[in-house]
């Protein structure tokens, strides 16, 4: 079974291999812009809608979903009603956790935060980047772009500007990282 998350439908998609048939789809309320994980007999991904998600990978069938962002508040991106704090990193799994972000523009918030896999509740969420004060002295980050992890840190990457790093048990901000 191949998944796939569509962006102009809002759909994830489980299509069979062999015969090329779609087994089931699962659609979310927007945009899916980046590659589901398979974990543990899961599919995880975000969505422009504000949550990430967790489905039964043999049936599509919602297991849980989580929103980082603060509120259910929308605007038009791309034409599209999305969430003032869309999902526009990929999911990233270790360890039965997920790790995550919402949040495109800088002075609505950023939210990274980690779940539980399992139950999608939430062991951590740093909600201090993204107001004026740490934009402005920081470069007005922005989390996009698929999340990578070393033993102690997860580094988010951030549109224009290079990555940002975060301690993977706490969610503490650790540094921007420059090319020194």
């Amino acid at each position: 079974t191949a998944y796939f998350g569509h962006s102009v439908d809002d759909n994830v998609y489980a299509i069979d291999t062999r015969s090329g048939k779609t087994k089931w789809t699962f659609r979310t309320e927007g945009p899916v812009r980046f590659a589901p994980v398979f974990d543990g007999g899961k599919i995880f991904f975000g969505s422009d809608d504000g949550y990430a998600y967790c489905l039964n990978a043999a049936d599509g069938k919602l297991v849980w979903r989580y929103r980082p962002g603060p509120a259910n508040e929308r605007i038009i991106g791309n034409g599209r009603m999305i969430s003032l704090w869309p999902i526009r990193t990929g999911v990233l799994i270790e360890n039965g956790i997920l790790y995550t972000t919402a949040g495109v523009f800088p002075y609505e918030g950023l939210y990274i935060a980690a779940v539980n896999a399992k139950t999608g509740k939430q062991i951590w969420i740093n909600d201090t980047i993204g107001d004026k004060a740490w934009g402005l002295s920081n470069g007005g980050r922005t989390a996009q772009g698929y999340l990578v992890a070393s033993e102690n840190w997860l580094y988010v990457p951030s549109g224009g500007n290079l990555p940002v790093s975060f301690d993977k048990r706490t969610g503490k901000y650790g540094r921007s990282l420059s090319l020194r």
